[in-house]
């Protein structure tokens, strides 16, 4: 991140937008979780995206570098790796209904990639947004539990869970919910994710069942 900043400095960038996640919030405080609310590294990754806001927004304190720092929800879509939680779910029930996850009770905010990709657009040609935090996501949350149902609808297929070991988080590092506040995005851009979940979903399946991912089920990505 240090590198990036100081080489988008050093030519003189016009826009640098900075992802990170909204894991760095940890389990939520307040629901929906907007910009203020407090962050707490509940894991390596977590504390790792903090520290990087931090040298970015540094950037900007000392040498104005026109910089935002996203922090996206769940995204999904066609595309995205086999380890995230919806691939791996339509991946499973390609092949049969029982479906190896991890803590299924965990509530997510889930935005389509479009979505996702639209709203950094905008953000990326607003003046308003230069040294802004600023979420994206639905302000809608579902569990891991309801998801995988959803998702079995979606597919015409029975879903059978199973919560196995390694693919459960240690239990003090579990985020138990992630909930945007959109309300700052809205504001800045008057944009908010048009695309349902369920819209979203048959997207993500369409996708995956054509892919050469769907047949890799016996492999858990890591």
């Amino acid at each position: 991140t240090t590198h990036l900043c100081q080489a988008a400095l050093n030519n003189q960038v016009k826009r640098f937008i900075h992802i990170s996640t909204s894991e760095v919030y940890g389990s939520a405080q307040s629901i929906p979780m907007d910009e203020n609310h407090p962050l707490q590294p509940q894991s390596p990754y977590s504390a790792s995206k903090i520290g990087a806001e931090s040298i970015a927004l540094s950037y900007f304190f000392s040498f104005h570098l026109p910089l935002t720092v996203i922090r996206p929800f769940n995204t999904y879509g066609p595309r995205q790796s086999p380890r995230a939680i919806i691939p791996s779910i339509i991946t499973q029930l390609s092949t049969a209904n029982r479906v190896s996850v991890g803590n299924i009770y965990t509530k997510r905010d889930f935005t389509f990639v479009q979505d996702t990709c639209q709203a950094l657009l905008l953000l990326a040609q607003s003046d308003e947004a230069v040294g802004e935090i600023i979420n994206i996501g639905t302000g809608i949350q579902i569990s891991i539990e309801n998801l995988a149902a959803k998702i079995g609808v979606l597919m015409g297929q029975s879903v059978e869970l199973v919560q196995d070991p390694i693919r459960m988080r240690p239990s003090t590092s579990e985020v138990d919910q992630l909930c945007c506040n959109p309300q700052k995005l809205k504001k800045i851009t008057s944009f908010l994710p048009r695309i349902s979940l369920e819209e979203g979903l048959e997207k993500t399946i369409a996708w995956f069942l054509n892919s050469p991912a769907a047949h890799k089920v016996e492999i858990y990505h890591v």
